[in-house]
Protein backbone atom coordinates (compact mmCIF):
# COMPACT_ATOMS: atom_id res chain seq x y z
CA UNK A 1 0.00 0.00 0.00
CA UNK A 2 2.72 2.47 0.88
CA UNK A 3 4.40 2.28 -2.51
CA UNK A 4 1.19 3.37 -4.26
CA UNK A 5 0.50 6.33 -1.97
CA UNK A 6 2.42 8.81 -4.13
CA UNK A 7 0.74 7.62 -7.34
CA UNK A 8 -2.68 7.84 -5.70
CA UNK A 9 -2.00 11.38 -4.50
CA UNK A 10 -0.76 12.36 -7.94
CA UNK A 11 -3.90 11.01 -9.60
CA UNK A 12 -6.21 12.76 -7.13
CA UNK A 13 -4.28 16.00 -7.55
CA UNK A 14 -4.13 15.75 -11.33
CA UNK A 15 -7.84 14.98 -11.71
CA UNK A 16 -8.85 17.76 -9.33
CA UNK A 17 -6.61 20.33 -10.98
CA UNK A 18 -7.75 19.22 -14.46
CA UNK A 19 -11.41 19.64 -13.46
CA UNK A 20 -10.72 23.10 -11.97
CA UNK A 21 -8.85 24.21 -15.10
CA UNK A 22 -11.51 22.80 -17.43
CA UNK A 23 -14.29 24.62 -15.58
CA UNK A 24 -12.27 27.84 -15.65
CA UNK A 25 -11.69 27.83 -19.38
CA UNK A 26 -14.87 26.15 -20.61
CA UNK A 27 -17.52 27.58 -18.29
CA UNK A 28 -15.72 30.56 -16.71
CA UNK A 29 -16.34 29.12 -13.24
CA UNK A 30 -13.31 29.33 -10.98
CA UNK A 31 -13.15 26.35 -8.61
CA UNK A 32 -10.31 27.67 -6.49
CA UNK A 33 -11.12 25.46 -3.50
CA UNK A 34 -10.94 22.28 -5.60
CA UNK A 35 -7.68 23.43 -7.13
CA UNK A 36 -6.06 24.16 -3.76
CA UNK A 37 -7.34 20.99 -2.07
CA UNK A 38 -6.06 18.89 -4.97
CA UNK A 39 -2.69 20.61 -4.80
CA UNK A 40 -2.42 20.11 -1.02
CA UNK A 41 -3.38 16.45 -1.39
CA UNK A 42 -0.82 15.93 -4.13
CA UNK A 43 2.04 17.60 -2.25
CA UNK A 44 1.29 15.95 1.09
CA UNK A 45 0.91 12.43 -0.31
CA UNK A 46 4.10 12.73 -2.33
CA UNK A 47 5.99 13.94 0.76
CA UNK A 48 4.58 11.17 2.95
CA UNK A 49 5.28 8.56 0.26
CA UNK A 50 8.89 9.69 -0.15
CA UNK A 51 9.42 9.57 3.60
CA UNK A 52 7.76 6.17 4.03
CA UNK A 53 9.89 4.62 1.30
CA UNK A 54 13.11 5.51 3.12
CA UNK A 55 14.92 2.87 5.12
CA UNK A 56 14.41 4.78 8.37
CA UNK A 57 11.32 6.96 7.98
CA UNK A 58 10.86 9.81 10.42
CA UNK A 59 7.50 9.30 12.11
CA UNK A 60 7.38 12.90 13.30
CA UNK A 61 7.66 14.21 9.73
CA UNK A 62 4.86 11.95 8.52
CA UNK A 63 2.66 13.06 11.41
CA UNK A 64 3.53 16.72 10.90
CA UNK A 65 2.75 16.64 7.19
CA UNK A 66 -0.50 14.77 7.81
CA UNK A 67 -1.68 17.19 10.49
CA UNK A 68 -0.69 20.30 8.54
CA UNK A 69 -2.37 19.07 5.37
CA UNK A 70 -5.62 18.36 7.23
CA UNK A 71 -5.47 21.82 8.80
CA UNK A 72 -4.77 23.44 5.42
CA UNK A 73 -7.64 21.59 3.73
CA UNK A 74 -10.01 22.51 6.58
CA UNK A 75 -8.92 26.14 6.28
CA UNK A 76 -9.56 26.15 2.53
CA UNK A 77 -13.00 24.64 3.06
CA UNK A 78 -13.74 27.23 5.75
CA UNK A 79 -12.62 30.18 3.63
CA UNK A 80 -14.37 29.18 0.41
CA UNK A 81 -17.64 27.94 1.88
Amino acid sequence: MKKYLGITGFLIGFIGIAIAVAYKYLYDIYLEALFEISLFTWISTMTISNEMNKEKPKKWLISLVSILSVIAIAYVLFVYS
